[in-house]
């Protein structure tokens, strides 16, 4: 396993991860499939799953939680507006509010 020949506090040389390198592409039987295979066969071999779909699936949900963040409160501010007109409605008109709209005297 690649832990075992270099440290994971071991700054990642060229020639190490040369070495690294060639050791994932024996353990394909001579047959490189291209950095996509290469990442996959990290992840194998490692504890942790290194994929780049993986980042991008973050990235996207970091947006998606940033998005929904902003929706909220921009909700809040509305609401606020809102309840001051309520307020302000209930000051300069009292009898609006106790009547209803709708219900005519």
């Amino acid at each position: 396993m690649l832990e075992d020949d270099i440290l994971i506090t071991e700054e990642l040389t060229s020639e190490k991860k040369n070495q690294m390198y060639l050791k994932l592409v024996d353990s394909t039987i001579g047959r490189v499939f291209g950095l996509g295979a290469l990442l996959s066969e990290v992840s194998l071999n490692g504890k942790k799953p290194v994929t780049i779909e993986s980042n991008l699936e973050n990235d996207e949900f970091k947006k998606k939680v940033q998005d929904i963040s902003q929706e909220n409160e921009d909700i809040k501010e509305r609401l606020s507006k809102l309840d001051g007109l309520e307020k302000m409605i209930a000051i300069l008109c009292p009898a609006i509010l106790s009547t209803g709209v709708n219900n005519h005297v």
